[in-house]
C-alpha cells in the first residue's frame, strides 16, 4: 500500500525533542505510551493491545494508541503497513482498494466501476445522486457537488457510470491538491459542522496531541502535514455504519536511527470522519531468535460523531472506533505471519 522502506535514500535524521534509548526498544515504548506493562514475549505470541489515548480540548478529536509485534525485520515491517490490503480481510469492511500514481487523473480511479452491488454500496450512490441537493452528506463543496449530471444506467459492480466518472474526476482533482501542497492544499468541504478544511482538521488534532508532536517528529516534518506532497496514496471504497464512503490517503515513512517512523494520512473521506492520521513507530527486536519488529501506533481523529455525543455515549462511539483500530492491527499481524 505504500512506498517500501528500502528506497528512501539513507539519512540519519536528528531531532532533539525525539530520545529513544536504542537498546531496550520495548522500555522505550513503555515510557513513551499509554502501555506501561506491555510485555515483548506476549506481544510476540500475537497480543495486540489497544486504549484511548490522552483526552482531547477538541469536541469532535479523539487519540487512541496501540501495540503489537510483527515477525519480520523492520525494511520489512515497513513495506507490509505500506501494502497492506484490508479487502483480503472481509471483517474490515473495505470494498475495494486501488493505487493512486505520482501524477492522479479520472483514469486512475477507474476500479471504482468494479465495486460490489450491495447495500452499503448502493446507499452510497443514492447519496450521491442527492449530492447536489446535500453536499454534506457526502462531504464535498457545493461547487464540487453540483458538477454531478446524473444517468441512470447501472454498471456490472454497484455503480452506475455517472457516478463513477463523477467520483473519479473529484477524487483526482484533490488528489491533485494533495501532491501539490500536502493537507493544507486540500479544498474545503461541507460537513455536519458547517464547512471543514482538512488541513485545519489535522492541525487541530496535531495541537491536541502534545506528545505525538515530540515522538514522531521527523515524520510529521517531511510528511504531508507539513505541506510536502508525495508519499504512497491509496483510495479506498468502505463501509460506515452500513454506508458506503471512498477516501484518498498517503503514507510516508522515514528512517530514524536503527528503526523508522510513518504517517499514514488520510485527507479525504466523503463520510465517517474529518481527517484521520496514523502514526507508527518502528523498532527492531529479536523474537525466537529471529528479526522482528515492535510497532506503536497512534491515531488522531476527527468525526462528527464525537462532537454530537457526550457522556457513556462518547466513551461507546470512542470503544468502538478504538476495536477497529485493534481488529486492523490484527490484521496486519496475521499478514505477517503468513509474509514469513
Amino acid at each position: 500500500m505504500k512506498t517500501p522502506l528500502g528506497l528512501l535514500a539513507p539519512c540519519l535524521l536528528l531531532f532533539s525533542s525525539v530520545v529513544w534509548s536504542h537498546a531496550d526498544p520495548i522500555s522505550d515504548l513503555r515510557s513513551v505510551s499509554v502501555f506501561r506493562d506491555a510485555d515483548l514475549n506476549r506481544l510476540g505470541s500475537g497480543e495486540v493491545l489497544a486504549a484511548r489515548g490522552p483526552a482531547m480540548n477538541f469536541n469532535r478529536g479523539l487519540a487512541v494508541e496501540s501495540a503489537y509485534a510483527v515477525r519480520l525485520p523492520v525494511p520489512r515491517a515497513v513495506g507490509l503497513h505500506q501494502q497492506f490490503d484490508p479487502v483480503r480481510h472481509p471483517d474490515l469492511k473495505v470494498f475495494l482498494q486501488g493505487a493512486i500514481p505520482n501524477r492522479p487523473s479520472p483514469a486512475s480511479f477507474e476500479r471504482l466501476a468494479s465495486a460490489p452491488s450491495n447495500g452499503s454500496v448502493n446507499a452510497f450512490a443514492k447519496a450521491t445522486e442527492n449530492a447536489p441537493a446535500d453536499p454534506a452528506k457526502v462531504q464535498l463543496s457545493a461547487a464540487e457537488a453540483k458538477t454531478f449530471t446524473g444517468g441512470a444506467e447501472v454498471s456490472r459492480g454497484g455503480l452506475s457510470p455517472a457516478v463513477v466518472q463523477f467520483w473519479s474526476r473529484i477524487l483526482a482533482q484533490r488528489a491533485q491538491a494533495y501532491a501539490s501542497g500536502g493537507i493544507n492544499a486540500e479544498p474545503a468541504f461541507e460537513g455536519a459542522g458547517g464547512t471543514i478544511r482538512p488541513g485545519e482538521e489535522a492541525s487541530r488534532l496535531l495541537s491536541e496531541a502534545g506528545k505525538v508532536q515530540q515522538q514522531f517528529g521527523p515524520i510529521i516534518e517531511r510528511s504531508g502535514l507539513r505541506g510536502h506532497g508525495g508519499g504512497t496514496g491509496t483510495y479506498q471504497l468502505f463501509d460506515v455504519d452500513g454506508d458506503g464512503a471512498v477516501s484518498l490517503s498517503a503514507f510516508h515513512s522515514v528512517p530514524v536511527n536503527d528503526g523508522a517512523e510513518a504517517a499514514d494520512i488520510t485527507y479525504y473521506s466523503s463520510s465517517g470522519f474529518y481527517a484521520l492520521v496514523s502514526f507508527y513507530r518502528f523498532w527492531p527486536v529479536t523474537i525466537g531468535g529471529q528479526p522482528a519488529t515492535l510497532v506503536w501506533r497512534v491515531d488522531l481523529i476527527s468525526s462528527p460523531a464525537f462532537s454530537e455525543l457526550r457522556g457513556i455515549e462518547r466513551v461507546g462511539s470512542g470503544a468502538a472506533f478504538m476495536r477497529g483500530i485493534q481488529k486492523d492491527d490484527k490484521a496486519i499481524v496475521s499478514d505477517a505471519a503468513g509474509a514469513r
